[in-house]
């Protein structure tokens, strides 16, 4: 089913909302993490060492829409703002669109 909106030729799928969070807590929870194909800078939830972290959120943009930029907030331990993460086990996804 994500697949068919991903992929829908209305719908643009780039750039890819990234963030420097999900790499660093992917690589913090190795063996939940091991057997993941996705980029980890592109997950945008944390499930716990049982089920590691994954790309679940999304920003569907209309193909009549310029992109210019798209992040998760996922913010580093050292980021004053790292303590939002406890928040939820989901990540905002954002993205800055023109028409």
């Amino acid at each position: 089913a994500a697949n068919q909106l991903t992929e829908h030729p209305l719908i643009q799928s780039s750039p890819t909302p990234e963030s420097s969070g999900g790499t660093f807590y992917a690589q913090q929870q190795q063996e939940a993490n091991r057997n993941h194909q996705g980029d980890p800078a592109q997950d945008t939830a944390d499930f716990n060492s049982a089920v590691g972290n994954l790309r679940v959120d999304y920003c569907l943009p209309s193909k009549n829409m310029k992109l210019i930029q798209a992040q998760v907030f996922w913010p580093l331990p050292d980021d004053p703002a790292s303590h939002l993460n406890a928040a939820s086990d989901h990540h905002m996804v954002w993205i800055d669109v023109a028409w």
